[in-house]
């Protein structure tokens, strides 16, 4: 039997980090349709987490899907060009 190595990360993050980006979007979106604290509105919120925990193994950043806010501009010309990394498969 032969045995292959695999890598310990992926080569390139980017196109995976784009659709997730999409899917913690929906799940924000649809918890905002639901009760509060409710039983569906946690169980979204912990598919959000893991998303969270998923951005942070790949790239190393915790806050790699948050909003920015009144970040300083260079903060907000970094989340530009994260989007544009996942958007060409560069990340």
């Amino acid at each position: 039997m032969v045995y292959h190595k695999r890598p310990e990360k992926l080569s390139d993050p980017g196109p995976l980090l784009g659709v997730t980006r999409t899917c913690r979007q929906a799940m924000i979106d649809a918890s905002t349709r639901v009760k509060p604290m409710g039983t569906t509105y946690h169980g979204l919120q912990m598919v959000v987490s893991a998303i969270d925990a998923l951005a942070m193994l790949l790239v190393g950043r915790q806050d790699y899907f948050w909003a920015r806010g009144s970040a300083p501009i260079d903060d907000a010309a970094k989340g530009r060009e994260a989007a544009e990394r996942e958007a060409d498969g560069r990340e």
